[in-house]
């Protein structure tokens, strides 16, 4: 008999941080921080719709295992670099979420 729990997804979690307040949001496919902080109804600044033109959604990644973390894509590279980003600091709309990243706003 094939075990069914093998089959499903496994749910990851993503910690955020919204103005002190500790929101955990459990996820199974991987997606923006931002597309994941809209749907826990996290009011998360995006102007420009997600693009990743604006800057608004800007976060800081506060995970202890930072190894974990992502390279830039093309699109964020230009942003950090005109606005001098630290290494730390994201684009929610650009950053696919992984388990156990936490970030704040």
């Amino acid at each position: 008999m094939q075990n069914r729990k093998s089959n499903l997804p496994k749910t990851q979690k993503l910690q955020f941080d919204f103005e002190g307040e500790i929101f955990a949001i459990e996820f199974t496919e991987p997606d923006s921080v931002l597309e994941l902080a809209l749907r826990a109804n996290i009011d998360l600044n995006h102007s420009c719709g997600g693009n990743g033109t604006c800057g608004t959604c800007r976060i800081k990644v506060i995970s202890p295992n930072s190894s974990r973390l992502p390279s830039r894509n093309e699109i964020e590279k230009e942003m950090a670099e005109d606005r001098g980003f630290a290494d730390d600091e994201r684009l929610a709309c650009q950053l696919l979420a992984f388990d156990q990243l936490k970030v704040r706003l």
